[in-house]
């Protein structure tokens, strides 16, 4: 028999939703790698049109970089827009049931009458936030739990950081 550490139900709604999906586009990594990737181009463009002077550097990169960051937040807002649609019909209006043991996680889903099971050691990264806890089994597979919906937060925020001490982080 498993020993069970914390046992957590949580639920997302629609707006949930959306400031999940901004936290998860405008992480600071992403940021900085949309960064890099702009001077870098900005550098080349200004290479190959023989204009290397600092009023052109700057003027391209802004033009670049908010161009990105403009497309970035309208990606938001269509899988917004796709994720709002699928919870109006009902297919989000589910929870999760989370039961962090001494070596796994086991997540349990109303909506979809299915469990998972993943060992600690898998995690990609852990980041608390203000409102959310990101659970990242790998980088583009996420499990959120809302802070409010936990009871003693303090207190599984601290074992969090224990059990992953070198994936977690706070954003």
């Amino acid at each position: 028999m498993k020993s069970t550490d914390f046992v957590i139900r949580s639920s997302l709604e629609k707006e949930d939703y959306k400031k999940y999906l901004f936290i998860d586009m405008f992480d600071f990594r992403k940021i900085f790698m949309i960064f890099l990737i702009s001077c870098i181009v900005t550098l080349s463009l200004n290479y190959v049109n023989h204009t290397m002077s600092i009023n052109t550097i700057v003027e391209y990169f802004a033009i670049f970089f908010g161009i990105v960051m403009i497309m970035r937040v309208v990606q938001v807002y269509s899988m917004y827009y796709g994720i709002a649609k699928m919870y109006d019909k009902g297919e989000l209006r589910g929870h999760n049931i989370y039961s962090f043991h001494t070596d796994e996680l086991t997540i349990q889903n109303s909506a979809k009458n299915g469990s998972v099971t993943l060992k600690y050691d898998i995690f990609n990264s852990i980041i608390s936030t203000k409102d959310f806890i990101l659970l990242y089994a790998t980088a583009r597979q996420c499990s959120v739990i809302r802070k409010k919906d936990v009871e003693n937060i303090d207190e599984f925020l601290i074992y969090l950081q224990d059990k992953f001490k070198k994936v977690y982080r706070t954003n």
